[in-house]
C-alpha cells in the first residue's frame, strides 16, 4: 500500500488536545486530532463499525470506501490507536466539533460548509449534519447567487439535495441565460447542468404555490409586517387596512415569475412606490434598515408555506427485461463456425467469430488468449450493450455485413462509447468517418445538432465538434431548449466553448447585414446589375424619405428606408440573440417578401411599382448572395477546442 502520510505531522491543538484522549484521528495534511472513542462511536455507525478492528497489534488496514486508513502504535504518552482519515484538518475541525461538548467555529460561506456536510453524511453523523445546518441558518450564511451554479456542482456532486435546493433557489436570483453563466459552467458537468435545470424549475413552482399561500393566509390579510408602524401607506389593499398595495402587487408578481420573489425585488418595488407617491409619510419615513427585517420575516413566512416534498430523483431508472429467456439474434450472426457468444443485457446471442472480434479489440483479444475451461458449449461473453447497439457494431466488424445508417442518434452515442470502451480504433475511426459523412439536413446528426457537437467534444473530436457547432447556429440557444440534451456533455466547458462560438457568429452575421444596408456589399449590388440599372436609378416614388434621397440612394434607388430599415432590424435582433445568427433563420427569403409585401402594397397608398419591378428582378438573386456572404464569414469562425 502506497503510503500517503504527510512528511511533517503536528498536534491540531484545542480543544482537540485532551490527556485522557484515547485516539488520534489523522487529517490528510498531516493534522493530529486527540479525541475519544466514545464520541465516535456514539455519532457514526461507520467509525463504530471500524473501532473494534483496533488491537495491540501494530497493523495497517485500507478503508477504501471511506477513506480510513487504520494503525496501532505503542507509545504510552500519545493515544496508541490511529485514524487516518481522507479528510483535511480544516473539515475535520467543524465535523468533531459538531459531536464534541464545544461551540461549533463559525463558516465562513456556504461553499465552505459543503465539505463538511459531505464528511459528516459520509460518516453518517446525522445529528453532526442537522448541528451544522442549523448553524448556518443561524448565522444567516446563505447560497451567493452570483457563485450558485459552481455551488450547485459541489453540492450535486456530495449528494447533498438541502444544498442543491437551496443553490437552486438562489439561481432565482440571477440572469440563467447560457452566455450570462460565462466561466461558471467550466466549474460543472453536464449532469449537474442538467440537474440544476430541473431543481430551478421544481424550485420556482413550489416557491409561486408558497407565495399564493402567504397571499391567501390570515397572516398577510392581519398585516402582520406591518403592525410595528403607527402611519398607514396612503395606497392599501381594499379590505385590509393595513396591507400596502404596492406590497401585495410585488407578491402577485412572485406569483406569477418566481424570479422576482428577492430582496432586492422587494426594495425596487418600494422605491418605485415611494417616487410614484411622494406624500406617503409611512414609506418615506420608514427607519433604516425596517425593509430588510420585513424582507426576513417575509422570507421566513414563505419558506414555511413551502411543499415538504422530497426533491425528485434525476437518475432514470433502468427498464426491466420482458422476459429472462435467453434467444438467438439470428441471420447473420447465427454462423455454426462460430466459436464465441456475445450475449447482449437484453440476453439476445449473437454467434460470431474471435478471430474477427481479437483484431478488432485488444481487450478481446486479451481475454480470449486467457486459459479457458474445456466445455462442449460455446463460451459466452456477458456485454453491457443492448441488442441494438451490438448488432450494429458487428455491421462495422464484419466486412460481409452492410454498414446501414444508424436510425437515431442514441445509437451513434452508444457505438461510440462502445468502441472507446473496447479499445476498437479501427472501428472508431471507420466510425468517425461515418459520422461526417451524415452531416446533412436529414440526419439524425441534424436533428440532434447539440448531442452531436457533446459527443464530438466528449471524445476529442475537433473537426466533428465544429461542424456540429455549425448545424446548432439554426436553433435556439437556451437551458430550456437543451434541458433534455445537457446529461451529454461530459463539461460545461463545453457549453462554454459554444456559447463564445455563437457569441462571435453573431456578431459576423449582424456585420454582414450592417455592410448590405450601406449598399456597398456584393448582395445589395446587385440591384444595379445590366437587367435592373434603369430601373434602380429611380427613386422609390413617394416614398423615398431623406436617407434615399442621398448620393449613395441616388446611385442604388432600391437603399429606400424600408429596405435599410429591415436590415438594420435584422442585425439588432440577431446581436441580441432574438433570432439564431444561421443564415438561412437570419436571413430568409420569406420574411424579406413579408416587408416587402407591406411597404409596396400598405393600404391607403398607392402601390409603388418601382420597388414591386426591383424585387421581381433582383430578390431572389440579392437573398442568395447575401445568405452565402453569411456563410462564408461564418465559416472563417473558428471554434476554441
Amino acid at each position: 500500500m502506497t503510503d500517503t502520510t504527510p512528511a511533517l505531522v503536528v498536534d491540531f491543538g484545542a480543544p482537540f488536545d485532551e490527556d485522557d484522549a484515547d485516539i488520534i484521528l489523522r487529517s490528510s495534511d498531516g493534522k493530529d486530532f486527540l479525541f475519544f472513542t466514545t464520541f465516535l462511536a456514539k455519532a457514526s455507525p461507520v467509525f463504530a463499525g471500524i473501532l473494534p478492528q483496533l488491537n495491540p497489534v501494530i497493523f495497517s488496514a485500507d478503508i477504501s470506501s471511506h477513506g480510513v486508513t487504520l494503525s496501532h502504535h505503542a507509545d504510552s504518552r500519545r493515544p496508541s490507536g490511529r485514524l487516518g482519515l481522507k479528510e483535511s484538518s480544516s473539515v475535520l475541525r467543524y465535523v468533531l466539533s459538531a459531536i464534541y461538548p464545544v461551540t461549533i467555529p463559525p463558516l465562513a460561506s456556504f461553499e465552505e460548509a459543503l465539505p463538511v456536510l459531505a464528511a459528516a453524511k459520509a460518516y453518517q453523523m446525522y445529528s453532526s449534519l442537522d448541528a451544522i445546518r442549523s448553524r448556518l441558518a443561524s448565522e444567516g450564511v446563505g447560497v451567493d447567487p452570483s457563485n450558485c451554479i459552481k455551488t450547485y456542482h459541489s453540492a450535486w456532486s456530495y449528494d447533498l439535495e438541502p444544498e442543491m435546493l437551496a443553490a437552486a433557489r438562489a439561481s432565482l436570483e440571477r440572469p440563467m441565460a447560457i452566455e450570462d453563466c460565462g466561466q461558471d459552467l467550466w466549474a460543472c458537468s453536464g449532469q449537474s447542468l442538467a440537474a440544476l435545470i430541473k431543481h430551478r424549475r421544481v424550485v420556482g413552482t413550489n416557491l409561486q404555490i408558497a407565495v399564493g399561500a402567504f397571499r391567501a393566509s390570515a397572516v398577510h390579510k392581519l398585516s402582520t409586517l406591518w403592525r410595528r408602524y403607527d402611519r398607514i401607506c396612503t395606497q392599501l389593499v381594499a379590505g385590509f387596512p393595513r396591507t400596502p398595495l404596492w406590497f401585495d402587487n410585488f407578491l402577485k408578481s412572485a406569483e406569477r415569475d418566481a424570479a422576482s420573489f428577492t430582496q432586492f425585488g422587494l426594495y425596487q418595488a418600494f422605491t418605485e412606490h415611494r417616487r410614484e407617491q411622494r406624500s406617503c409619510l409611512l414609506c418615506h419615513d420608514l427607519p433604516s434598515g425596517s425593509l430588510q427585517q420585513i424582507w426576513v420575516t417575509l422570507d421566513r413566512e414563505v419558506r414555511d408555506r413551502l411543499p415538504q416534498s422530497r426533491p425528485t430523483s434525476f437518475q432514470a431508472m433502468p427498464a426491466k427485461l420482458a422476459a429472462f429467456i435467453v434467444k438467438d439474434y439470428g441471420k447473420p450472426y447465427n454462423a455454426g463456425d462460430a466459436d464465441v457468444i456475445l450475449r447482449s443485457s437484453e440476453l439476445v446471442d449473437f454467434h460470431v467469430h474471435k478471430a474477427l472480434l481479437a483484431l478488432s479489440s485488444p481487450l478481446f483479444r486479451t481475454m480470449f488468449t486467457l486459459d479457458q475451461a474445456p466445455g462442449a458449449s460455446l463460451p459466452v461473453v456477458d456485454m453491457a450493450e443492448n441488442t441494438k447497439t451490438i448488432a450494429a457494431l458487428l455491421d462495422f466488424i464484419y466486412p460481409s455485413s452492410p454498414i446501414c445508417a444508424p436510425i437515431s442518434f442514441v445509437l451513434i452515442e452508444r457505438l461510440f462509447e462502445a468502441t472507446h470502451k473496447y479499445a476498437m480504433d479501427g472501428i472508431f475511426a471507420t466510425l468517425r468517418s461515418f459520422l461526417c459523412a451524415h452531416y446533412d439536413n436529414r440526419s439524425a446528426i441534424a436533428e440532434n445538432p447539440f448531442r452531436a457537437y457533446a459527443l464530438a467534444c466528449k471524445y476529442g473530436l475537433k473537426d466533428e465538434a465544429l461542424r456540429a457547432a455549425r448545424l446548432t447556429l439554426n436553433g435556439d440557444m437556451s437551458f430550456k431548449a437543451y434541458e433534455q440534451d445537457l446529461d451529454a456533455l461530459a463539461s460545461g466547458a463545453s457549453l462554454h466553448r459554444l456559447s463564445v462560438y455563437r457569441g462571435r457568429c453573431r456578431t459576423v452575421t449582424a456585420v454582414c447585414m450592417d455592410y448590405a444596408a450601406t449598399g456597398k456589399s456584393a448582395s445589395s449590388r446587385v440591384w444595379t446589375s445590366s437587367a435592373t440599372a434603369a430601373a434602380s436609378l429611380v427613386p422609390c416614388p413617394g416614398k423615398t424619405g431623406a436617407q434615399s434621397q442621398s448620393m449613395l440612394a441616388r446611385f442604388l434607388g432600391v437603399r429606400v428606408a424600408w429596405w435599410v430599415a429591415y436590415l438594420n432590424d435584422l442585425a439588432r435582433r440577431v446581436r441580441t440573440g432574438e433570432i439564431a445568427p444561421g443564415e438561412t433563420v437570419a436571413f430568409d427569403e420569406e420574411s424579406f417578401l413579408e416587408v416587402f409585401r407591406k411597404h409596396a402594397f400598405e393600404p391607403g397608398q398607392p402601390k409603388c411599382e418601382k420597388c414591386v419591378d426591383l424585387y421581381a428582378m433582383g430578390a431572389d438573386k440579392f437573398c442568395k448572395l447575401l445568405q452565402s456572404e453569411i456563410r462564408a464569414a461564418i465559416d472563417k469562425v473558428e471554434l476554441e477546442f
